[in-house]
């Protein structure tokens, strides 16, 4: 019968060699016949951690520690336990116990100091990495870290120095040149960076995380092919995670009919952004459903090429063939810089709270600005694109200008702060609270001259809108400003103010004030409209020029009865330039009737209400009267259906023009649309 030496030296060699079941099985074995077995207990913790089992291995190692409390080693791995189970605080605990049992313990030394790090206190966590140096010197392990702590310190020449003395020690260590490389990207050396991903992915090709940094290092550069396909990465980095559609994913071939779901994926801007690629998917000849968060589909209702929106979560997909995540697309469709769908604008504001907020802005002839100075602080890249709200002071210095905030949620305190630096007019947190998610900043945004806005949803908000934008961005900014970082492709509205220094705010908006007083005097002196959002509206017609827009007073009841067929125009029409023609016709419209419509109060109001939902259902029967008679007309059929339908045309047309006239009484129109017809209620005598 097999001693307990031999059946713990059995349990080691299986445990060694990855066998964790035997192994656990033989310790277990042991504790059954000697419960007090202190390295039995330990080491039955360490492969329970090892298999995943965290909870158990930390009782396992604490019983091992009650037997024998001086044992450094395992202080050291229940340090690790808890590291996996996420309690830090207990893991800082565990380590410092084992370095005063043995303060010469270098792992222990370098796990503090990354349970330091996790903590955020970074100088201790320095402490103790530059400690493990001095036990020894020549650690690779230990240089890395140190490494990774001045980065996040901003002390990026350090940093460079510790990854390059790692990389001297091992230098077919991954992870430092990984780490070496994202440090070079924030320094702006971003070809020399991608050569240190690329080596970190020769040393480890399944190295994630370097593909994934990888990707935005050669997005930045502008090499999209590239770029796109190593962007596929971010799935097994879980940023973000996709759901198990249990269809195939779509490799850009014709749809012929099938339906695809487009997924949207990540933050609210990078929907906004990429939305725009609905409708190139739409034109490969299928249905389109789009999957993204309920909050949003109130501000994309209104985009072209898609055919249903189903919230996630909890909405149910219809029946479908092929799905693709939204962010995949550019690549799946081979977009390049010169390609690019780039027309705006692709997201449109609801006409009715646009003519709104006009009323509630035209208050004022001064400049009127949009600002926005923080996203989400939830998000890693945000925290690192937002900026403080103090920062904007030099826009306080520009006359002639009206600043309005639109930020929402975290970040509107700092408004109170700036009391004395900055005018702001906060809307009293009124903003997009009853209308939903970016639906009353857009209508704001239409009636606005200019949006200065952090690198935040908004600006691709903006960006979508057609609405004049500059967005400050960082010394690297994020990658899809590829290109000069003055322009971008994605919109031909948007301009890009980026830091000449690392972290340097103050001269960036330093900056923008300069610019933006050049603006202001151009338009000044030469009666331009530069930065208009509404420039069609105010544009001096210029009809040699082939750009003249007529302004011509009309009757109430023709206008209202345009709106009402535009309105529907913009519920059936698919096609995306003509989509786009449409809602901004629309929108200038509504914008006109909007204050005739507010003066209309009590029972007025009521009634017009009532006339232009009336107008508005008889427009709807002559589009689908107009529809069945080309139907027929296709077909050579001109039956008694045909004639029916022919004789309800003008049966419609006297309803429409009673009720045209019926609003324009109402509303006390100075020109009245008048029509004489013969009566055909009446046999003929």
């Amino acid at each position: 019968m097999a001693t307990t030496s031999q059946i713990l030296a059995s349990a080691v060699q299986h445990h060694q060699a990855g066998r964790l079941d035997q192994a656990e099985q033989l310790y277990r074995q042991i504790l059954q016949t000697d419960p007090n077995h202190i390295d039995a207990w330990h080491l039955l913790g360490v492969a329970s951690s090892q298999a995943g089992r965290h909870a158990v291995a930390a009782d396992c190692i604490n019983r091992a520690i009650k037997l024998n409390p001086k044992a450094a080693v395992f202080y050291g791995n229940l340090g690790n336990v808890y590291t996996s189970l996420g309690q830090i605080a207990d893991a800082v605990n565990a380590y410092q116990q084992a370095l005063q049992l043995k303060p010469d313990f270098v792992e222990a030394r370098l796990n503090l100091g990354i349970a330091f790090k996790d903590q955020g206190q970074l100088e201790l966590a320095l402490a103790s990495f530059q400690q493990a140096l001095r036990l020894q010197p020549d650690n690779p392990i230990a240089h890395n870290h140190l490494g990774v702590i001045y980065r996040e310190q901003r002390n990026l020449d350090a940093a460079v120095d510790s990854y390059r003395r790692a990389l001297q020690l091992n230098p077919n260590f991954a992870d430092a040149h990984n780490n070496l490389a994202n440090v070079l990207n924030d320094l702006g050396r971003i070809e020399d960076s991608i050569a240190s991903y690329r080596q970190a992915i020769r040393l480890k090709p399944d190295y994630a995380e370097a593909h994934l940094s990888l990707a935005t290092a050669l997005l930045l550069t502008g090499n999209l092919k590239e770029g796109w396909a190593e962007y596929e990465w971010r799935f097994v980095c879980g940023r973000p995670e996709l759901p198990e559609f249990h269809k195939p994913r779509w490799d850009g071939s014709p749809l012929n009919g099938r339906t695809i779901v487009l997924y949207g994926e990540q933050g609210f801007g990078d929907k906004l952004q990429f939305m725009r690629y609905a409708p190139l998917v739409k034109a490969r000849g299928g249905r389109v459903v789009v999957a993204c968060n309920k909050t949003l589909l109130p501000i994309l209702s209104r985009c072209a090429g898609i055919d249903e929106f189903v919230p996630v979560p909890g909405g149910d997909l219809p029946p479908f063939d092929v799905y693709s995540p939204l962010l995949s697309l550019p690549g799946i469709l081979g977009t390049t810089l010169d390609t690019i769908p780039a027309e705006v604008p692709y997201l449109f504001a609801d006409p009715e709270l646009v003519a709104t907020w006009k009323a509630k802005l035209s208050r004022t002839a001064a400049f009127k600005i949009g600002i926005v100075w923080q996203g989400s602080m939830s998000n890693k890249g945000g925290i690192g694109r937002s900026i403080a709200l103090k920062h904007f002071a030099p826009l306080g210095k520009v006359d002639g200008i009206q600043l309005y905030s639109l930020q929402c949620g975290q970040g509107i305190e700092q408004i109170a702060e700036m009391q004395g630096q900055l005018q702001i007019d906060d809307f009293k947190g009124r903003l997009d609270t009853e209308t939903g998610p970016f639906m009353d900043t857009a209508a704001v945004m239409r009636n606005l001259d200019l949006v200065i806005t952090a690198d935040t949803s908004i600006g691709h908000l903006a960006g979508g809108l057609g609405v004049p934008v500059w967005v400050a961005v960082p010394f690297i900014p994020d990658w899809r400003w590829f290109g000069d970082f003055k322009t971008t492709a994605w919109y031909p509205n948007l301009r890009l103010f980026r830091q000449e220094r690392i972290g340097d705010w103050d001269g960036l908006f330093e900056r923008i004030a300069e610019e933006l007083k050049h603006e202001l005097a151009a338009r000044q002196t030469e009666g331009t409209q530069l930065l208009s959002a509404s420039r069609a509206e105010r544009a001096i017609p210029n009809a040699a020029a082939g750009t003249s827009s007529v302004f011509v007073e009309t009757s109430i009841g023709e206008l209202v009865d345009k709106i009402t067929i535009l309105e529907i125009k913009s519920a059936r029409i698919e096609d995306r330039a003509k989509l786009a023609n449409v809602r901004q016709e629309l929108e200038t419209l509504t914008t006109a009737f909007a204050p005739v419509r507010e003066a209309a109060t009590g029972q007025a109001a009521t009634r017009l209400a009532d006339l232009i939902a009336q107008l508005k259902s008889v427009n709807e029967a002559l589009w689908v009267i107009e529809d069945d008679i080309r139907d027929c007309e296709r077909e050579q059929d001109f039956s008694t259906k045909f004639v029916a339908l022919a004789r309800s045309v003008y049966h419609q047309n006297d309803k429409r023009a009673a009720l045209k006239r019926q609003i324009n009484q109402l509303l006390g129109s100075r020109l009245v649309e008048e029509k004489s017809y013969r009566d055909y209620s009446q046999p003929v005598a």
